[in-house]
């Protein structure tokens, strides 16, 4: 984050107040070989959080990003680096000069794969609004949400099948 910062113009540690208690994870996935080559291993999203860390664990490629022009890019694992996705959360904060990184993983190979995601994203008390350095003069910023709350609404319509989320919406919750 303090990179970033930097690459707006900001101090250094403008963003550190929101990484107290950050709404992290991090997840251990298999994808196992599949039966046809364009199979969907997950299909095309963007990560809700500040940045994705992705450790491409196994030698088998099948992440691929959107670019600008409509093209699915191949993001091959090239060992000892990390893939570096930017997440909903920046691309809010930044006026879309930071832009989520749309991507899936397909398996054109036929062998298994492997990877670890590393989530990162503000704390959940954090408001969400547009850095100053983002903003042309005279243009208005986002309206400020809290990042547990739009994480959490988020979250709610990626998941809109599931129980609780199905017990929540019965009883007024959502």
């Amino acid at each position: 984050m303090r990179l970033i910062a930097l690459s707006l113009d900001l101090n250094e540690d403008y963003f550190d107040h929101m990484a107290d208690f950050p709404m992290s994870s991090i997840r251990a996935l298999h994808y196992p070989s599949q039966e046809v080559a364009d199979d969907i291993g997950i299909g095309a999203h963007a990560d809700y959080s500040w940045f994705t860390l992705v450790n491409q664990l196994s030698p088998t490629p099948a992440l691929e990003v959107l670019n600008h022009n409509g093209q699915w890019v191949p993001a091959p694992p090239i060992p000892n680096t990390l893939v570096c996705n930017v997440g909903d959360f920046l691309e809010m904060a930044t006026n879309n000069h930071f832009v989520s990184t749309v991507h899936r993983v397909v398996n054109k190979t036929g062998g298994e794969r492997y990877s670890i995601p590393y989530f990162f994203s503000p704390s959940k008390d954090v408001m969400i609004e547009t850095v100053p350095t983002c903003l042309k003069d005279g243009e208005k910023g986002m309206v400020p949400i809290r990042a547990g709350t739009w994480n959490w609404e988020r979250l709610m319509r990626a998941r809109y099948k599931h129980p609780a989320v199905i017990a929540a919406r019965a009883k007024g919750e959502l």
